[in-house]
């Protein structure tokens, strides 16, 4: 019976061979996002963050699958009814000769 090297790999993407303290930490017990553990890990993360940007203004984080961040975009205001339109007429293209 032939033996098989077992090796970890991280499939995404790659495969890209795991260096062991990312193997360890990815073994670490979750964090629940509701513990004063999470807020104090999110609290300092924010912190290194405004000071990597190098800003004093609110940083925030946002975890969410590929379209999670259209979901946080405010909407374009639509014109009311009473105020003047600011669309430029639509382009129609040339009548068409015979």
């Amino acid at each position: 019976m032939a033996t098989m090297l077992r090796k970890t790999r991280l499939f995404t993407p790659g495969p890209t061979p795991l260096l062991p303290a990312a193997q360890r930490a990815m073994a670490a017990a979750d964090v629940h996002h509701r513990t004063a553990e999470y807020r104090a890990l999110q609290q300092r993360v924010v912190a290194d963050l405004k000071a990597f940007i190098g800003t004093r203004n609110d940083v925030i984080l946002l975890a969410a699958s590929g379209s999670g961040p259209s979901l946080w975009v405010p909407p374009i205001p639509c014109p009311t009814p009473t105020a003047p339109s600011t669309r430029r007429p639509a382009l129609r293209p040339p009548a068409a000769t015979i």
